[in-house]
């Protein structure tokens, strides 16, 4: 409750910021670009955050202001070499539009986005006599509210951060297949099916989604 509490209060002050600040922001500082390539450099704070996240914006820049395109690709894997490992790899891929109110300097912007997950699960446990094996299609259909803030630093550097507030439709299919060895018989028993879930995740918010290193030209 506190952290949406902070979340909200960050938010509200963040909209207060932008319209009081309306008529004083200049879209003329992004009047000079047309792109912009950014990373996520969360995973170097974060050791928790694995994925490896690159963003590419189109400015467009008009009487009206200034607005973007917004194209995210995200990734992420892992293998392991244990009794039981649960080894994965998974891609995401958002389409995104982004409301634009530079303040100076900094760049404010917010807008909405729809993604989607798939990962790749294979679990596995390896005992004396007995293991199991099991296969997971993970998707998820994904959308946010995003908003966030950049500082353009020089001429052609960014550096900001990002919050989202996301609503997902999950769906995920496993296959998982028991083998027991019998000694006495020398054979091996193999048992398995199949499981399915659909279900709707809400309300999911994001209070750092991603901390941004971009190149803007």
């Amino acid at each position: 409750m506190l952290r949406t509490f902070s979340l909200f209060t960050l938010f509200s002050t963040f909209l207060a910021i932008i319209g009081i600040t309306t008529s004083q922001a200049q879209s003329s500082i992004l009047q000079s670009y047309k792109w912009e390539i950014s990373y996520d450099a969360l995973p170097l704070i974060n050791k928790e955050t694995t994925a490896q996240n690159l963003t590419l914006r189109r400015f467009i820049t008009n009487s009206k202001g200034t607005t973007a395109l917004r194209l995210q690709l995200r990734g992420g894997s892992k293998s392991s070499e244990f009794t039981v490992a649960s080894d994965y790899v998974y891609g995401q891929i958002n389409l995104g539009y982004e409301w634009y109110k530079p303040v100076d300097k900094f760049l404010f912007y917010y807008g909405p986005e729809v993604s989607y997950f798939y990962q790749y699960t294979d679990t596995g446990s390896y005992k004396v006599n007995q293991m199991f094996q099991q296969y997971s299609h993970d998707r998820v259909l994904g959308f946010s509210g995003l908003f966030g803030c950049k500082y353009l630093v020089g001429k052609h550097l960014t550096i900001g951060a990002e919050s989202k507030l996301s609503y997902s439709f999950f769906r995920s299919r496993s296959e998982r297949t028991d083998y027991t060895f019998f000694p006495s018989t020398s054979q091996t028993v193999a048992t398995g099916g199949f499981s399915a879930d659909n279900s709707w995740q809400v309300g999911d918010i994001v209070g750092l989604a991603s901390v941004n290193i971009g190149f803007i030209f």
